[in-house]
């Protein structure tokens, strides 16, 4: 029996968000290959703990005002730091 089609719907509009958000990714990833092309370009390290900080703080916020719990937001943008820094290097 196939699932109901409000379901389907649902999951249809949820993929449609995952598209996007790798979408987005990828976006991220070709601008950070170029700040990374500069910063080797003018000798600067490629991780700023400074910036990195302020931004985590930032949206640290933003996700908790919209109802996102603080580890959650941390672990995604943890995680998409990590990566941007060694695609950056």
């Amino acid at each position: 029996m196939g699932e109901p089609d409000e379901l389907q719907e649902l999951r249809a509009k949820i993929d449609a968000i995952d598209a996007g958000i790798i979408d987005a990714i990828v976006k991220r990833t070709a601008l950070v290959k170029e700040i990374g092309r500069y910063k080797t370009a003018h000798n600067i390290e490629a991780l700023d703990e400074g910036r990195r900080d302020a931004l985590l703080k930032k949206w640290i916020e933003r996700g908790e005002t919209l109802g996102l719990s603080k580890e959650f937001v941390t672990s995604i943008i943890e995680t998409i730091h990590s990566y941007s820094v060694s695609v950056e290097k």
